[in-house]
C-alpha cells in the first residue's frame, strides 16, 4: 500500500462508481445531470471523510504495483474506525479485503482497541464477509448498519 496522492483522484472515482450500485438506480433525469449529480456525491463523501478524519489514514491498495482498491483507517484513542474500504470490481471475492481486515483487527488487538464500521443495506456480500470476521451490528440505520468488532 501507499498513502493517496491527488493525482489518483480519477482512480479513486472509479473506485467509487463500481462501490455504488445504488447510483446506477437514478432516473427521470439526463445523463449529463446524472453525471453531474455522481461527480457532487463524490466530491461530499470526499470531503466529508476529510473532515471527519483529518488523522485518518488514506492508502491505495497495490497487487503487483499496480492500484486494485482504496482503504482508509482512522486509529483514534478508543476505537480503529474502516472510513472506507474499496476494492474494483475484478478483485472482490479473492480475499484482498479479508487480509486488510485482519490485519486491521490484529493491529487494534495488539492496541487495546475495537474496530469499528457501517456497511450499506445493498452491500449484502461485504456484511456477511464482515460477520464472519466477527463483527456484530450495534445499529441498524435501515440504510446502513454500524459495526463493531472486539478482541476476546
Amino acid at each position: 500500500m501507499r498513502p493517496v496522492r491527488h493525482e489518483d483522484e480519477p482512480f479513486i472515482f472509479s473506485i467509487f462508481i463500481g462501490s455504488r450500485p445504488d447510483l446506477e438506480w437514478i432516473s427521470g433525469i439526463n445523463k449529463d445531470v446524472k453525471d453531474s449529480l455522481i461527480s457532487q456525491q463524490f466530491r461530499c463523501e470526499q470531503e466529508q471523510m476529510l473532515r471527519e478524519y483529518p488523522e485518518g489514514d488514506f492508502r491505495i491498495i497495490l497487487l503487483d504495483g499496480e492500484p486494485v482498491g482504496r482503504l482508509c483507517v482512522h486509529r483514534g484513542m478508543d476505537v480503529f474506525r474502516i472510513i472506507n474500504i474499496s476494492l474494483l470490481h475484478e478483485y472482490r471475492g479473492r480475499g484482498i479485503g479479508g487480509k486488510l481486515i485482519a490485519g486491521i483487527q490484529e493491529e487494534a488487538r495488539e492496541a487495546g482497541k475495537r474496530v469499528s464500521l457501517q456497511v450499506a443495506w445493498y452491500n449484502s456480500a461485504t456484511r456477511a464477509l464482515y460477520e464472519k470476521m466477527g463483527f456484530v451490528v450495534i445499529e441498524d440505520a435501515g440504510v446502513c448498519c454500524e459495526m463493531q468488532w472486539t478482541s476476546l
